[in-house]
């Protein structure tokens, strides 16, 4: 197993670790929002690691870009879909999620009521997981990934 494939399995196990968190965030959040009750720790931690995963798959998919042969820096970049998705479009979906997961980590921890702050989890969250689950290059996809 070579350093890049090494990277490429990291890269996606990351993928399904911070999928989960997104996904139990979402729910804890939201449980939390109708029910009105505190979190105590456990949930917090959660939305924590959450914000910390995306942040570690970030620099993985930062490293894969410049490493990766499936990014392609040329006048014909543009023209075909795998290229052009590698290059541009995973990049800067995954990015954006990554930044509105920050965002609503921030706003968050700012919240002077606890209403507040799982309504930020909750939104930013939902929006980043949305963007993630459409950028992903999964294996049924027109652009065709696998699952590990």
């Amino acid at each position: 197993m070579t350093f890049y494939s090494f990277l490429v399995h990291f890269h996606s196990i990351t993928r399904w670790l911070l999928l989960l968190g997104l996904v139990l965030s979402l729910f804890i959040a939201l449980y939390y929002f109708i029910s009105k009750k505190t979190t105590g720790k456990a949930g917090k931690k959660i939305h924590f690691f959450t914000g910390t995963i995306s942040h570690v798959q970030l620099l993985l998919g930062f490293y894969l870009y410049f490493l990766s042969p499936k990014v392609v820096f040329s006048s014909e970049t543009m023209k075909f879909a795998s290229t052009r998705f590698y290059a541009m479009e995973h990049s800067s979906m995954m990015i954006i999620a990554i930044i509105l997961i920050t965002i609503g980590m921030m706003r968050a921890r700012r919240s002077k009521t606890e209403k507040k702050y799982f309504w930020s989890i909750f939104l930013f969250y939902l929006i980043a997981l949305l963007l993630i689950i459409s950028a992903i290059p999964w294996p049924s996809g027109k652009i065709p990934g696998g699952w590990f």
